[in-house]
């Protein structure tokens, strides 16, 4: 009987000093990775980023059918690309990916062999969010 007591009090004192609820506060900067996670929402205070300025060359383009079973526009276009960091602590760093876009956004931005964008990367500066960077989506390619 003494147990289920402590734990009782325990629980109590923790739900009561904010121990067992929600720790998340919001930043207004929204910054959100790959996963749609906001990196602004984690316990320590408002996070500060920093935008490092990037070159984006493509390098090859590939079309592939995703599903031939699959209707509509089953087609996809594979843009592989150098990622060039033209400032702050990564100053010349070359990374490569790739992205998966549809062909109507390739013929949008007008993307070929050889074609330079620009976009920013993301870089935590201050506070204690997940210090992963934020890459540019195809969407922020200018």
């Amino acid at each position: 009987m003494r147990k289920s007591t402590a734990i009782v009090i325990l629980l109590s004192s923790l739900i009561s000093s904010g121990g067992l609820v929600s720790c998340k506060k919001i930043n207004s900067d929204n910054k959100l990775d790959s996963d749609n996670n906001n990196y602004s929402d984690y316990v320590g205070g408002p996070c500060s980023w920093e935008d490092d300025p990037v070159t984006i060359t493509v390098k090859k383009i590939e079309t592939r059918k995703e599903n031939k079973n699959s209707s509509g526009n089953s087609e996809m276009v594979i843009v592989e690309y150098e990622l060039t960091f033209n400032g702050g602590i990564e100053r010349g760093r070359v990374e490569v990916y790739e992205t998966l876009i549809t062909p109507e956004e390739a013929k949008e931005k007008d993307v070929k062999i050889g074609k330079q964008f620009h976009a920013s990367v993301s870089r935590i500066v201050s506070g204690t969010c997940n210090p992963k960077p934020i890459y540019p989506k195809f969407q922020e390619w200018k």
